[in-house]
Formats: C-alpha cells, sequence, structure tokens
C-alpha cells in the first residue's frame, strides 16, 4: 500500500472572463503522494469553501466552468463495486484510475487532459463536467474523524475542548499539536497533524477520536534567495515551528486569494504564475504568521515549453519535448541547478533520447526560442544491472519488474525429505517490454514426517519416512501453475529402508528412486508430459504418482515410502509394503521455443515470454549453486534469483 495524503476542497474551476471566445484553464488539484510501506494516510484538508488557482487568475463569484468529481465506491477489502460517489477531492492515483471514457462535459466545453491531479480545460461557454475514478482494487479508504479542539491554550481540562469539523485555519499566532493522552483510534490507526491537516494512517476501517491542543507561536517565517524567471519564481523559505503556505498579491497588506501548500521547516520552491503583473511573494507558517517579500515583476512572452513524457524504464531515458511555438533546446542534470549548457532542438515537438549511466534522479531541462525554459524530474531505476534475491519463506513472493529489457531468472529445486534426493538447477533469460508481476514461488526442504516440502512435494505416511521436495519455480502475469516460464525440479524424499534412496529432482525428467537390494521397484521421477510412476513392493503400491505440479503421497504402513519431489511433473511416490521405496524427483522446465508445446491445456505464458540462454539440469549433475562456486545437486530449501541487465 501507500500513504496518501488528500487535501479536501470544493472541486470547482473559475473562467476569468465571460466572454464566448475559447479559453483554456488549467485547474489545479491539490494533491501531495508521499510513500510508505505498509499504511495508508487520509488527509482532510480543513477548508471546503477553498476556491482553487485557475490559471492564476482570481475566482469569481459564480463558477463558470464546474467540475465535480465522481468515485467507485469500495467493499470492505478495498474493491471497486461499479458504483459511484460524489467525492470532495481528487483521488490519488495510487488508489484510483482516471476513466476519461466516463467523463461527461457541458456543450462547448472538452476536458482535454488529465496529469498528475491536473485537468486541462478547453471551454467557450458556461457548463459542467462529470469526471470519473475508477477503484484500483485492494485499497481501503473509508474512515471517521472526530475532531476536538483546544479553546485556551496549556488548558487541558475536557471542557476546554470544542468538537469541530476543521482547526481553525485563518487565526494568527497559534499552531495545534496532537494531545496523545486524549486521541484514540481504533484498529490500530494512528494520527497526526501537519500544518492544519489532520492526518490518519490505517489499514483498514477507522474511527478517531482527536484531540488537538493549541500552542501560542509569534516568530513568522523567513524568505530568502528570491528571484524571477520570467513567470518562474524561486524562494527558499524558513519556520522555527513549520511552513504552511505561499502565494502571491498584488498588494503588500492584503493577503493572495490564492494559495499553494506545502511543509516542513525549510524548503526550496519554484512555481509559475499564469498572468504579467507586479506582486509580493506572502509566505505563512502553521501559526498563521506571514512573510512579505519585495516587490517582484512577472512577465510573459509565450507559454513555457513543457517535457511532455519521459519513458525512463530502459538504459536510454526517452523524452519527449514540446512548445506552442520553437524548442531551443534541452539538457539533463542530476541536481536542480540551471544548465551551464543545452543541447539545441527545433520545432514544436522533438523525442530526444538520454543514455543514463548510473540509477538515481535526473531533472530534463527544456528551453524554448523566447527563452523561457521548465523542468521535469525522473527516477531511473534501469540503467545498472541488479539483483534480487528469493530464499526460502514458505510463501509466495510477489515482484514487480520495475524495467523493460533482460532479466535472469534462475531456480534452485529443494532436497527431499530424510536426506532425500537433491534438488536440480534451472537458468534462463526473459526480455520483457513492459513491467510484469512474477510470482516467486521457493521450494521448501521434504522433511522427516507426513507433511511435503513447500510447493508441491509429495507427503510420507509417518515420521520414519521422508516427504517429497518442493520446486522452485517463477509465474509471470497471474498467480497459476501454467504461468510458469521456469522451474527446477525438487528431490524425492528417502523412505524408511536404508536402501530407499530418493530420487533426484531437476532435468527434463526426474531422477528415479535407488532400487537396491530387496527394495523392490522404485518410483520415477516427472517428465515433460506427465507424473513420475509410484513405487511398488511385491505388487504393493500404498502410493500415488505424480501430477502437473505436484509430487505423489506415499501411504502409511510399517515400511514407509518417500513422497514425490515436486517439479514441472512431480516424481511418484515410493511404495510403503514389506520394503520400502524412495519418492522420484520432480522435472524441470524453461519455456522455450522448442518447449513451449509441453505447457499443458489452459497455458497462461505467450510467445512474448520464451526464454533464450536456458537449461534445466538435474540434481545428479554439476552446476553454479547460490554462493556461486559450483555443486552437485542443491542441498536443503530451494532458492531463486532474478537478474536484470540493462
Amino acid at each position: 500500500m501507500q500513504k496518501v495524503k488528500l487535501f479536501f476542497g470544493n472541486i470547482k474551476s473559475y473562467i476569468a472572463n465571460n466572454k464566448t471566445k475559447s479559453i483554456t484553464i488549467l485547474v489545479v488539484l491539490i494533491l501531495t503522494i508521499v510513500s510508505s510501506i505498509t499504511l495508508i494516510a487520509y488527509s482532510f484538508y480543513q477548508n471546503k469553501s477553498r476556491k482553487l488557482i485557475i490559471s492564476g487568475i482570481a475566482s469569481l463569484d459564480s463558477a463558470d466552468v464546474s467540475i465535480k468529481v465522481y468515485r467507485e465506491n469500495k467493499n470492505e477489502n478495498g474493491v471497486g463495486i461499479n458504483t459511484y460517489s460524489l467525492s470532495y477531492y481528487v483521488p490519488s492515483s495510487a488508489s484510483y484510475n482516471y476513466v476519461s471514457s466516463k467523463t461527461v462535459c457541458g456543450t462547448g466545453i472538452t476536458i482535454t487532459k488529465y496529469e498528475n491531479q491536473k485537468f486541462y480545460v478547453d471551454a467557450t461557454k458556461k457548463g459542467k463536467c462529470k469526471v470519473y475514478f475508477d477503484a484500483i482494487d485492494g485499497y481501503i479508504d473509508d474512515y471517521e474523524v472526530n475532531l476536538f479542539v483546544q479553546n485556551e491554550v496549556g488548558n487541558t481540562n475536557d471542557n476546554n475542548y470544542n468538537k469541530m469539523g476543521q482547526l481553525p485555519l485563518y487565526e494568527t499566532g497559534y499552531y495545534y499539536t496532537i494531545n496523545t493522552s486524549k486521541t484514540s483510534c481504533t484498529n490500530g490507526a494512528t494520527v497526526s497533524i501537519e500544518g492544519r491537516n489532520i492526518v490518519v494512517l490505517a489499514i483498514k476501517k477507522s474511527v478517531c477520536n482527536v484531540y488537538a491542543d493549541k500552542n501560542s507561536d509569534s516568530v513568522g517565517p523567513t524568505v530568502s534567495n528570491l528571484s524571477v524567471d520570467g513567470n518562474a519564481v524561486t524562494f527558499t523559505a524558513s519556520d522555527n515551528i513549520g511552513l504552511a503556505m505561499y502565494g502571491l498579491s498584488s498588494s503588500n497588506t492584503i493577503a493572495p486569494d490564492e494559495w499553494n501548500y506545502f511543509s516542513g521547516t525549510s524548503q526550496s520552491t519554484t512555481f509559475e504564475y499564469a498572468t504579467e503583473g507586479t506582486y509580493y511573494l506572502w509566505v505563512k507558517d502553521t501559526a498563521g504568521n506571514n512573510a512579505i517579500s519585495e516587490a517582484i515583476t512577472i512577465t510573459l512572452d509565450a507559454a513555457s515549453p513543457v517535457v511532455e513524457n519521459i519513458d525512463a524504464y530502459t538504459k536510454n531515458a526517452v523524452i519527449a519535448l514540446s512548445d506552442d511555438n520553437n524548442l531551443a533546446g534541452y539538457a539533463v542534470t542530476t541536481t536542480l541547478t540551471t544548465p551551464t549548457s543545452w543541447t539545441a532542438v527545433s520545432g514544436k515537438t522533438a523525442s530526444v533520447t538520454y543514455p543514463t549511466s548510473v540509477n538515481g534522479t535526473y531533472y530534463v531541462h527544456v528551453k524554448d526560442a523566447a527563452g523561457k525554459t521548465s523542468f521535469k524530474s525522473f527516477n531511473m531505476a534501469c540503467a545498472t544491472s541488479t539483483t534480487t534475491n528469493f530464499a526460502y519463506t514458505g510463501a509466495v513472493k510477489n515482484y514487480t519488474t520495475v524495467c523493460r529489457g533482460k532479466h535472469t531468472l534462475t531456480v534452485w529445486g529443494a532436497q527431499g525429505g530424510n536426506n532425500g534426493g537433491k534438488g536440480g538447477y534451472s537458468t534462463g533469460v526473459v526480455n520483457l517490454n513492459e513491467n510484469m508481476k512474477l510470482y516467486i514461488y521457493v521450494g521448501g526442504q521434504g522433511s522427516t514426517g507426513s507433511s511435503g516440502g513447500f510447493n508441491g512435494g509429495g507427503t510420507t505416511g509417518t515420521a520414519s519416512g521422508g516427504s517429497g521436495g518442493g520446486a522452485s519455480d517463477i509465474r509471470i502475469g497471474t498467480d497459476s501453475l501454467y504461468a510458469r516460464v521456469i522451474v527446477a525440479g525438487g528431490g524425492g524424499g528417502k523412505g524408511q529402508d536404508s536402501c530407499a534412496a530418493g530420487g533426484v529432482g531437476g532435468g527434463t525428467t526426474g531422477g528415479g528412486s535407488a532400487n537396491q537390494n530387496n527394495c523392490g521397484t522404485q518410483a520415477g521421477g516427472g517428465t515433460q508430459t506427465a507424473g513420475g510412476a509410484k513405487g511398488y513392493y511385491s505388487g504393493t503400491y500404498g502410493a500415488n504418482t505424480g501430477a502437473f505440479g505436484k509430487g505423489g503421497n506415499a501411504g502409511s504402513g510399517n515400511y514407509v515410502g518417500g513422497g514425490g519431489g515436486d517439479g514441472w511433473y512431480g516424481g511418484g511416490a515410493g511404495a510403503t509394503a514389506g520394503w520400502s521405496n524412495g519418492g522420484g524427483g520432480g522435472s524441470g522446465y524453461v519455456y522455450t521455443s522448442s518447449t513451449a508445446s509441453s505447457c499443458p491445456s489452459g497455458c497462461k505464458l505467450t510467445s512474448s515470454y520464451y526464454l533464450t540462454n536456458a537449461s534445466t539440469t538435474a540434481g545428479s549433475s554439476s552446476f553454479t549453486g547460490t554462493s556461486g562456486s559450483s555443486e552437485t545437486g542443491h542441498s536443503g530449501n530451494g532458492y531463486a534469483r532474478i537478474v536484470y541487465n540493462p
């Protein structure tokens, strides 16, 4: 999940005049996304009558264009239910997708683009738009907050708190903190204050009773490093308690009509203002104290150039640039500094390729013929090789590729129980053209007892026999046996008798159990198209054959056979009779153009996932171990590794 900070406000846009000419307006919908590992954050911006910034133009008393946002309702598990409710905020892209096909606007109004929580609107007359967002399943966003605000500084008596729908916004000299001794939340939720916003962290539906204490602060923020480039304003703000918002006003005594929001105690900020004129920069801290700059001048000669798109999922980032008139150049930096040199480009649009050499954050700057500039950042995670290892945990591991290109997949199968047959080895390279979710199954070693090794190892009858080792495999796109693109077979479990050794896993055919002395007929290993045969002694089986993705189970008795190892097809189980057999090993598998026919009916793989440089090796042969040194068969639990090769 992600931590999502939502600023609530009226979802209305305003056009500067009421003429019939076509007007393009940019509705700036304030939404900040903050990364987290396991929690969802809900923040309630407290001024529900706030007017939004529209191309830097002050709002009118009545809306010329109104935008209503509808988001899909969810059930208690965070799954969309195909019904919609009016929303007072634009939902996060982490949990909702904008659906342009469902969006409806009145005559003369068109939403031309939605990007980064911003709507771009063309309008020739007054009207309305209804925009729709579909839920991304798995995100729970139900909450309830009861807010109690302290009236008098220092007085924590219960009767000094009033229930309010918001923290006071426009009072000067005070800020608010959580009273932890009085505040409580259900279902493990936690709560904090950011500026004048209440932020709740929750993993399920929660109710919070929040008590906010009032504190005094008369020290205002400071502004430094103020500069203006055309309509781009850059400054650094600092405050002893916390920054809240900033904006431009044509007066040094009248506050701005519109504010932008930020936080922290020190921040360097660059923003653009769309109307020419002389202005004063206002900065407000969380206690409502102001800092006001000297007069600055905003000039416009044309729209700024735009970094339209950055495809940073290959070693070479592909960058799309545009300008309403003519591009002049671009530059890429690794720090947010003004470029000292530019690479020339021309035309209204351009596509350039920038070769990255290291992973990290990059800044793309673009300049037009009029000298106006803008920039956009991107994070490159695909410039250098990365290795991800997966040890045995007893559960599936989800892995989402972030880089297109070649990924080397390597898996080691688990050993059979009771010192049974060793696991096999498989490796191959898949060339992914898009981000994909992979499911990693690491096989568990068979036990001395009834339970089979994780991921398909066959069981054994009693504590005297060994169960089969689990296979290790990687699945592409969906969590299914029929989506396995690579498999390393697990070894068969050793039977109760000393002569009943388990067969090795891996290779195109898993190893059969040992046929020594009077231990009967061995259990067979899995193949590319069938499970291994079950073993028997004097006409008695007491065992099961292997199957697709499952080793055979041994029966119960006086002399217990070993369970079959899992693989592409599992090995058969050893007999339980006068003498026991070991279990057969599971087969390995690599999905290639020549082996695709072995994927049975219901196969979910396509030719896009064919492996190259692929092989599967039995546990009786030598291959590269998990540490990089050579081993003959893999002992213990299985293992998996994914290496990205740019």
